[in-house]
């Protein structure tokens, strides 16, 4: 079981590898963590309105409401890395409508792999970005 596992970790840093010099891998891979964040900026800017409007009336959780905020500046310190690497990329950013780019953003998303993710096509951009 050790020699498969090693096997398999050899295997995806060869794929790796290539990836990082594949611009049509690069161009899903961007455009995916973009769609992603981009989303997540906009819920998170809603979830943050609505705590403040809670905590003015004195029901809301203010270590929640920082919290929130702390995730929103993390989403755009990503976002602004991710701008940047995608500036070289051919042809630009993908369209988050894309089937590869919507399914990529999707599982980003996910904490818990669901049928959708599972096809090695969409586990390697996963496996790439985490």
């Amino acid at each position: 079981e050790a020699g498969a596992q090693e096997e398999a970790r050899t295997s995806h840093d060869a794929v790796d590898a290539a990836h990082q010099r594949d611009p049509a891998f690069l161009r899903v891979l961007h455009s995916a963590i973009a769609c992603y964040h981009g989303e997540r900026r906009i819920s998170l800017g809603q979830a943050i309105v609505s705590e403040q409007n809670l905590v003015k009336t004195g029901s809301g959780n203010r270590q929640r409401l920082q919290a929130l905020k702390r995730e929103l500046r993390a989403t755009e310190e990503v976002l602004a890395r991710n701008e940047d690497a995608a500036r070289s990329i051919p042809g630009g950013l993908a369209r988050c409508s894309s089937p590869t780019v919507a399914a990529v953003a999707h599982c980003l998303g996910l904490e818990r792999a669901e049928p959708a993710c599972e096809p090695e096509e969409i586990q390697q951009y996963v496996r790439f970005v985490r």
